[in-house]
């Protein structure tokens, strides 16, 4: 009989992965497939239980999954970068079948305020003995401001506030239910086998690698399966260029014939030399990638050796148990992975800054400032990085080095980490004069200055900034409102994004700076989050909505960190006033599920949605360059859309005078003709957009190329 009250959860999961309906032209699934194949796994889940001691948990657990896919669902985020996402207006809600996901939280609601008015008493005792009134306004209005992010009018942000706040609320009271719920015998069993195996040196010692090799997998399944191993946004398509030539042991290239048919955002050409804007550092290990071939696998590795450093950091600092807890929520953090999975520098950026923690965490144990020689290498390998975020690290390391016990323990690890920082940061100076003639000019600069005329750079004023991007940056100049504004987009994209909670990823990191029980441990994870904040005030932009709030993409790992301080919190306060560590327990069981409902839900939805072809990025050229076999062809793309050549660009070869297939913007004559006299011998080939909706683009024969059957004509 169980079996058969299966059928209906399991026949919606396989109608929804494989009805046509639910999927793009191209073939892959749609979000909503996905969203409905979740509805026919949580009633699955839920018909398996009847009749055990599991049942109401698994209902509540059913509930919640629907609850977070619904809520997932009623986002409007596209794959372009001209929308910030938001939930969609009440009208629209109301007056067409998207009013349809609004039945999910609307259940949530009932369940979770019906077990409230039932156990009244025991919440409110519980809420008196964990917060202060003032903590819990705070709090409160912490939760609120971040629901939503300030934008399209007054009218439609407070509706959508109101809508994100009833979300969070609903499925946080939703997911307290099944913790609550869990039933006790099974659950103490489950925590007592957990923590006898933890407590052997074998799984303290493979714990770490499982979870580095963990998220070395994810992350280089989402670059190949939904990122398709290209760059995506220009910033990465720059160090994705860049690091090609590095690769070649190249500065720069030749400029090429015709620049305006190779130009591309985020390079520059001055006529005879052709580079890309960005700083040497990450491209310079991309190279590494390219040179062995597989330049998609360099960040996923980085991310591995990110779980490997950080465990070795916070085990010494914290203790073992609160690093693996570290460590499993950061290899579950949609953010982390999908990050690890880019182009983009920031990773490795994160990695020096754990170098650097690292090494002033072995001057303060060991007493000798040889160590903190390695922090100042990693505040130099920053500077090659991304130098604003050197200056941001710095400043929070230097706050931390003051705070070092002995005045000439101070002064020797300052003045190591001062040389070591300057003998890596210092190259820059050459690197500068090779590509702008002047030292201290970098490429940023030159580059900036010719496209943009100096508004792009830090400070204040009415001509900084002024770019025109009124849809990621509304108003114009740089000021105090736009501290504001950038703060807000910032912190609610990491709200969102950080763990893929349904009620909000920032909750307990923020109460836990609330209730201000803060350890010496935790300085620097405190400093490094406001000086990262701090330092990007003073730039213009907020980074936009492009892998989450990727200029704050420092605060990753504190901000994990802190989170894992106000859980212990959490739970030593309710173990307090309860006298046993049955809170605790479910303390742990509510961020367990939390977590594994991210995994089902929100991974798979951004998956699916926005990072599917983001930008009109993709690996169709190299399938069409295949299919009617280019070999060393020219092949003109079509000018009229430039995420087309885009999207063509990353697969020229590592030089123009390498083999392989050379792709140009097709402008014409007579500027077609003089790039085809500059590579002689060359069949061409003109390729342009598809007005098929499975095909992205269709191609026809110039001279001397041969059309094939599998062409796309």
């Amino acid at each position: 009989m169980k079996k058969l009250l299966l059928l209906p959860g399991v026949a919606l999961v396989v109608l929804a992965l494989t009805w046509s309906e639910l999927r793009r032209p191209e073939g892959p699934l749609l979000p909503v497939g996905w969203t409905l194949a979740t509805f026919g796994f949580a009633l699955a889940l839920a018909c398996a239980s009847i009749g055990t001691r599991w049942q109401r948990a698994s209902a509540l657990l059913a509930l919640a999954v629907c609850g977070q896919a619904s809520a997932l669902s009623m986002i409007d985020v596209r794959n372009t970068v001209d929308l910030i996402q938001h939930y969609r207006a009440w009208p629209s809600l109301f007056t067409t079948r998207e009013g349809l996901w609004l039945l999910a939280p609307a259940c949530q609601t009932i369940v979770v305020t019906t077990a409230l008015l039932r156990s009244r008493p025991a919440i409110i005792d519980w809420v008196r003995k964990t917060v202060t009134l003032p903590v819990a306004i705070l709090f409160l209005g912490f939760v609120v401001a971040t629901a939503a992010y300030p934008a399209k009018g007054a009218a439609f942000y407070l509706g959508e506030v109101l809508l994100a706040t009833w979300i969070c609320l609903a499925n946080l009271g939703n997911l307290a239910l099944v913790a609550a719920a869990l039933p006790s015998e099974s659950w103490v069993r489950l925590s007592d086998r957990v923590t006898t195996l933890w407590g052997s040196a074998t799984a303290l010692r493979l714990f770490p690698w499982i979870v580095a090799a963990w998220v070395t997998l994810v992350s280089a399944s989402l670059c190949w399966a939904v990122f398709e191993r290209v760059p995506h946004i220009p910033d990465d398509v720059g160090y994705y260029f860049q690091g090609k030539y590095l690769s070649l042991g190249k500065l720069y290239l030749p400029a090429p014939p015709v620049q305006a048919a190779f130009e591309m955002d985020k390079l520059h050409c001055d006529g005879e030399k052709w580079w890309n804007y960005g700083f040497p550092a990450w491209p310079a290990v991309l190279a590494i990638g390219f040179r062995f071939g597989v330049p998609w696998l360099v960040n996923p590795v980085l991310a591995g050796l990110t779980i490997l450093l950080t465990w070795s950091l916070l085990k010494r600092q914290y203790g073992h148990a609160f690093a693996g807890a570290v460590i499993a929520l950061l290899g579950v953090s949609p953010w982390f992975l999908f990050m690890s999975a880019s182009f983009m520098a920031h990773p490795l950026s994160v990695l020096w800054t754990l170098v650097g923690v690292m090494g002033l965490e072995k001057t303060r144990a060991s007493g000798h400032a040889r160590w903190s020689l390695a922090t100042g290498a990693a505040v130099g390998g920053l500077l090659l990085n991304r130098p604003l975020e050197a200056i941001a690290i710095a400043m929070a390391l230097g706050i931390w080095i003051l705070t070092l016990r002995g005045r000439w323990l101070v002064v020797r690890t300052l003045a190591a980490v001062g040389l070591s920082g300057a003998a890596v940061g210092s190259l820059i100076f050459p690197y500068n004069r090779a590509l702008t003639g002047n030292p201290l000019t970098t490429p940023h600069e030159k580059w900036a200055g010719a496209l943009y005329g100096g508004g792009d750079r830090l400070g204040f004023g009415p001509d900084i900034g002024n770019l025109g991007w009124t849809h990621i940056d509304p108003l114009p100049g740089h000021g105090p409102a736009d501290i504001v504004i950038n703060a807000s987009q910032n912190t609610y994209n990491i709200g969102f994004e950080l763990f893929g909670w349904s009620f909000g990823s920032l909750c307990f990191a923020a109460l836990f700076v609330l209730w201000r029980k803060w350890k010496r441990e935790d300085a620097i994870f405190l400093l490094l989050p406001a000086s990262v904040i701090l330092a990007h005030s003073f730039y213009w932009f907020s980074g936009g909505p492009d892998f989450g709030a990727r200029y704050w993409y420092q605060t990753l790992i504190p901000l994990v960190i802190l989170t894992v301080r106000g859980i212990q919190e959490l739970q030593e306060r309710w173990a307090a006033s309860a006298g046993n560590d049955a809170f605790t327990q479910r303390v742990a069981a509510f961020v367990a599920v939390a977590s594994s409902l991210a995994l089902i839900t929100f991974l798979p939805w951004r998956s699916l949605g926005k990072y599917y072809r983001y930008r009109g990025m993709g690996a169709d050229v190299a399938a069409l360059a295949e299919r009617c076999d280019f070999g060393n062809s020219l092949v003109f793309v079509d000018n009229s859309n430039r995420d087309d050549y885009a999207a063509a660009f990353i697969f020229n070869p590592r030089s123009l005078d390498a083999p392989g297939p050379i792709y140009v913007r097709d402008l014409g004559e007579p500027s077609n003709r003089h790039v085809a006299d500059a590579f002689p011998g060359r069949p061409t080939w003109f390729m342009a957009g598809s007005p098929i909706r499975n095909e992205r683009f269709r191609v026809r024969p110039g001279p001397g190329a041969a059309m094939k059957p599998t062409c796309p004509r």
